[in-house]
């Protein structure tokens, strides 16, 4: 089955957004106070691992 689309709470994408610009910012942001750096890097972990197990079942898919 295709991805059709992605939900991201906003609160998410912020943190995707100033961790990737830079990860002391994280601290600073006023909408980023619950979260961490340790945060930020366990989201990339989550983001980088569905997309690769999205990308396996995809060639799975295609070697059937």
């Amino acid at each position: 089955m295709a991805l059709k689309g992605i939900f991201i709470d906003a609160n998410l994408l912020v943190l995707l957004v100033v961790g990737a610009t830079d990860r002391a910012l994280i601290a600073k942001h006023r909408r980023l106070k619950r979260f961490a750096v340790e945060d930020y890097e366990r989201l990339i972990e989550l983001s980088w691992s569905r997309w690769i197990w999205s990308y396996l079942w995809q060639l799975l898919r295609k070697v059937r």
